[in-house]
């Protein structure tokens, strides 16, 4: 039995990562790429195609779609046509703040990193877990008159795409010596990519010390 426990779990290394990987090609495939399923099938030429090889050239269509877009913005053509069109969707009410918040949430985690100032942990969603985090903002927030705040985007695994906002005591603001990259690459993968180092419960413990330290002097 125990041979085979291990022969079996062995078995399940190997065999889990490769369906997660199968499952997610067919999902991209069968759902990204059948959103233009029934156009490709009108095609003459296509008709007589597979589903599945069809959906693949879906996919390809939209990934290459996607190509021409960027490569069109990246045009004074291009920008002046998506500036007219931003300025549409921002005097719309009821549109305005989803759209501006998705667009700058957007090109802050694919293009301008720099609007996430620093990694942080912080003690969420109670006293003695820790949830990472990136500080949006330097300047601080006074909650009551009397806390000092920080702004903190705390984001979801594994589609650091959505989040929330949180304003956090300045002193309670674990920070660590990650870079960016490192934090997106451990929330993707749901902390299974831990940075180089590996020295998170180093860096809390550290900085729980110099806060005590800190108390104690004052």
């Amino acid at each position: 039995m125990r041979k085979f426990r291990k022969a079996f779990l062995s078995g399940l290394v190997i065999v889990i990562p490769l369906f997660i990987t199968v499952f997610i090609i067919w999902f991209l495939i069968s759902k990204v790429g059948g959103l233009l399923e029934k156009y490709f099938q009108k095609l003459p030429y296509l008709q007589n195609l597979p589903e599945f090889v069809i959906q693949l050239i879906g996919l390809f269509a939209v990934i290459f779609a996607i190509y021409l877009i960027g490569l069109f913005a990246s045009t004074y053509i291009g920008r002046r046509i998506i500036n007219v069109f931003d300025n549409f969707l921002l005097n719309i009410p009821l549109l305005k703040p989803i759209y501006e918040s998705a667009k700058k949430l957007t090109n802050a985690i694919f293009v301008d990193r720099s609007a996430f100032k620093e990694v942080v942990f912080i003690e969420y969603p109670r006293k003695g877990i820790y949830t990472i985090g990136f500080v949006t903002s330097e300047k601080g927030i006074h909650v009551d008159g009397k806390n000092e705040c920080i702004s903190v985007f705390v984001p979801t695994s594994p589609n650091p795409t959505s989040g929330f906002y949180i304003a956090v005591p300045k002193e309670q603001i674990i920070k660590t010596d990650f870079t960016i990259d490192e934090a997106f690459r451990l929330i993707v993968s749901g902390g299974i990519i831990l940075p180089e180092r590996k020295n998170v419960g180093k860096i809390i413990k550290k900085d729980k010390i110099a806060k005590r330290f800190g108390k104690r002097n004052n």
